[in-house]
């Protein structure tokens, strides 16, 4: 009797590890793409950041350039929770090419709105 007792605790046990395997690996996983997600928009506003350098160009165009890149670098350091927040919602892969995209368009949506 005990050894069935036993045997069905350790079944009930080993299906519950079983069964919260992927829960963990899923929260995991989220983990993962979050950091690189927020690596990727580091980097994004420290490439956008280096433009500032372009700031006394005597070119106008390279002058606005840098302006914009100013504006998109402060844009994503003041909205980065909600930015990744909102990358996560929507599935974005972190792929350099995918966030800087998403940031670009997040970006035009809000200068347009101030317009």
């Amino acid at each position: 009797m005990i050894a069935k007792t036993s045997a069905l605790i350790l079944v009930i046990a080993l299906a519950t590890l079983i069964f919260a395997m992927p829960a963990i690996a899923d929260d995991t996983k989220a983990l993962e793409t979050r950091a690189q997600l927020e690596a990727l928009i580091d980097r994004y506003i420290a490439s956008n950041g280096a433009k500032s350098e372009l700031l006394n160009s005597r070119s106008d165009n390279i002058r606005k350039s840098a302006i914009r890149s100013c504006r998109i670098a402060s844009f994503c350091v003041t909205s980065r929770e909600a930015l990744v927040k909102e990358m996560l919602e929507n599935n974005i892969e972190p792929k350099p090419y995918k966030v800087s995209r998403f940031l670009n368009e997040k970006y035009r949506v809000v200068a347009m709105a101030k317009e």
